[in-house]
């Protein structure tokens, strides 16, 4: 299984960056597949969703705010929306709750 993480770095006064590090030694040594995408500006995850290849099961991990987690909600709607019913019988990612209200 795949698993994409999104930071907002500003998040939380720059706590959400932290999670880097303790994303990156969590998989260590797993076999797990994952990404980290680090956001630069507003409307930054979007874009990184609308790109990003779903060819297998992969959770999507908000890490940021009410507007991140918002731009990652909406981008997958949006990428789900655009597909035909057979793509959307196979569309995989799932959502993990943002990583939020204890960032502050």
């Amino acid at each position: 299984m795949k698993h994409l993480f999104i930071i907002n770095p500003t998040a939380g006064k720059g706590k959400a960056l932290e999670y880097k590090d303790i994303i990156e030694a969590y998989f260590k040594d797993k076999d797990d597949e994952y990404d980290i995408k680090i956001t630069d500006r507003p409307g930054h995850a979007i874009e990184i969703l609308r790109d990003y290849d779903y060819n297998e099961e992969c959770n999507v991990y908000s890490i940021g705010g009410d507007g991140t987690f918002n731009e990652v909600v909406n981008a997958l709607r949006v990428q789900y929306n655009s597909l035909t019913p057979e793509e959307q019988a196979t569309f995989k990612p799932a959502i993990v709750f943002p990583v939020n209200n204890r960032l502050a």
